[in-house]
This record gives C-alpha cells, sequence and structure tokens, in this order.
C-alpha cells in the first residue's frame, strides 16, 4: 500500500492563520505530492475558503455555509472518503517529521486489528524539531483528535461520530466501538505531531466554562453508552462529587453554571443514550480498563 492512498481530513472555521500555516508545512514536507488533502470550511466569514482557492489550488474544499459543528465535518469526510486510509489533523497541528506518511502505511500492515493509529502529540507554540522517542509503539484505550489516522475499513464498522455530543468525547466513543469489535487502538510514537495550542491559556480563553460543560455532558454519555450500569453509577456519582470538591469548592466555584447546564444536557438527551447504549461486558470493560490510557501529551527533554 502506498502514501497515495491516504486523505489528509482538516475541519476549520474562521482560523485561516493557524490552518494557513498547517497546509505550508504539508506542502514543505511534499503531502499534497502523495496524498490528497482535504479541509472542510465550518462555514468561515473570514475568507478561509477563498485564501484556500487561491494559495493552495491542490486542496479539495468542502464547505457549510452555515456552521453545522465539529463532528458532522469529520464524519462527513469519513463516511464519504475512497481512500484505505484518513489521517485527522486539527487545522493547528502540523506533522514534525516529513516521513510521516511512511509511518502511517508500515503501522496499518503490520497488524491488520490495527483501527486507528494515535501519534505521539506535542502540545506547544513554540516550533519543535524532530526528536527520536524512547516509548514504544502499543496498543492503547484511545486518541486524540488533533492528530490520528483512520483505516476506513474499520471506520465502516462502527457507528459515525454522535453529533448531538457536540464537541468532545467523539474518540473515545469510537475507540469503545472499536475495542467491542475486537479491533485496537495504537500508539505510535514515530508519527510526531505538533499542536500548536497553549493549554495553561485556555482558562482565560472566552468559551473555558463552554469547554467545561462539554467535556462533562460528554464524559457521562460515554460512560452511560459503553460502562457496565453497576460501574457507571458508582463513576457517575464519584466523577461528580470529585468536581464539587476539588473544583467548585476550591478553585472554580463559577464551575457550578456549566456543571448545572451540562447535567441538564445530559438527563435531556438520556432517552437517545438508552437506545445508543452499547455497554460492554464487565470483563470486556476490566480488560479494557488495563490497557494504558491515551497518550496525550509528550514533551520534549529539557
Amino acid at each position: 500500500m502506498s502514501e497515495s492512498q491516504i486523505e489528509i481530513h482538516i475541519t476549520t472555521k474562521n482560523r485561516w492563520p493557524e490552518l494557513q500555516f498547517t497546509l505550508q508545512q504539508l506542502q514543505v514536507q511534499n503531502v499534497f505530492e502523495t496524498a490528497k488533502v482535504i479541509v472542510f470550511d465550518d462555514g468561515s466569514t473570514d475568507q478561509t475558503s477563498e485564501f484556500i482557492r487561491n494559495q493552495f489550488p491542490q486542496v479539495q474544499l468542502l464547505r457549510n455555509e452555515k456552521s453545522r459543528g465539529y463532528m458532522y465535518c469529520r464524519n462527513q469526510m469519513l463516511n464519504q472518503s475512497t481512500a484505505a486510509y484518513a489521517v485527522s489533523l486539527d487545522d493547528d497541528a502540523h506533522f514534525i517529521n516529513a516521513d510521516a506518511l511512511k509511518y502511517v502505511v508500515q503501522n496499518f500492515e503490520r497488524d491488520p486489528l490495527i483501527a486507528v493509529l494515535a501519534f505521539r502529540i506535542f502540545w506547544g507554540t513554540e516550533i519543535q524539531k524532530f526528536e527520536a522517542s524512547a516509548e514504544e509503539s502499543q496498543q492503547v484505550q484511545a486518541f486524540v483528535g488533533c492528530g490520528h489516522a483512520w483505516r476506513l475499513e474499520a471506520w465502516q464498522q462502527i457507528p459515525s461520530y454522535p453529533e448531538y455530543w457536540k464537541f468532545y468525547g467523539e474518540e473515545e466513543f469510537a475507540s469503545y466501538s472499536l475495542f467491542k469489535n475486537g479491533m485496537k487502538v495504537f500508539y505510535t510514537p514515530e508519527i510526531y505531531v505538533q499542536h500548536r495550542v497553549n493549554v495553561r491559556a485556555r482558562k482565560k480563553d472566552a468559551d473555558y466554562f463552554l469547554r467545561l460543560q462539554r467535556g462533562w455532558q460528554s464524559g457521562w454519555s460515554l460512560m452511560f453508552t459503553f460502562y457496565p450500569l453497576p460501574f457507571f453509577f458508582k463513576m457517575f456519582v464519584y466523577a461528580i462529587y470529585a468536581q464539587f470538591k476539588n473544583r467548585i469548592f476550591k478553585s472554580e466555584p463559577k464551575a457550578i453554571i456549566p456543571m448545572l447546564k451540562a447535567l441538564a444536557t445530559f438527563m435531556s438527551n438520556l432517552p437517545r443514550l438508552i437506545k445508543e447504549r452499547n455497554s460492554l461486558s464487565d470483563n470486556a470493560f476490566k480488560m479494557h480498563q488495563k490497557l494504558p490510557a491515551a497518550k496525550i501529551y509528550w514533551q520534549p527533554k529539557p
């Protein structure tokens, strides 16, 4: 299988400077020559689509005139793809190593049960150079949205991302679905991505509390969908207790508002969640919990 069987999927909205940098990096690394790059513009009003057409005519452009949401765009690209593999990058993420796609092919070919490759991701705004990692490839519980690759044959065997969850939880949703079907999420440290985000500064962002709300409601939805009921009730109660004890009563009393909104949304979604419940057996759940957690952050040596 060659790199020409790979698509690069990027979703964006009103973030042209970040997207421009990402596309420039793909251009420098000659990715356009070996893979199809698809950008889904989710209703941008900053002329993103016009800039793409003028500066990167080799990009396949999709567009919503009105925003339909991040998960909608990702579902559309994956469901319409005819490639063997699809790499998903955030508009503010790029490959550090120029030969990343070679390792995408190699890792998928090593085991037909590997459904998703989870990349090694550095989170930070200071531009990094490639640095070999001592970490080993291994099966893990889940992957991170800003840098991963799908085997499209595996994607077609599970439900699409739940768009009504809004922004968080889709990777874990897919990971549990894959595990239940006997397929693997595989961490690949030789594929190195930089996510150009200052995580600590996010607390100052205007949407910080909205992110908290959606993170909580998707987390509870995830537990209800896949956890055996005794585990769900135990973890649901503990999760709320821990947030009140460690966050609301200590450092962030204002978080009570997004917490209550998250609970209200979760309860309103409960009839649909009951219909879509896809619980693992007790033994399967325990086996999944023994896997290493998703490798979310990676820091280079000082």
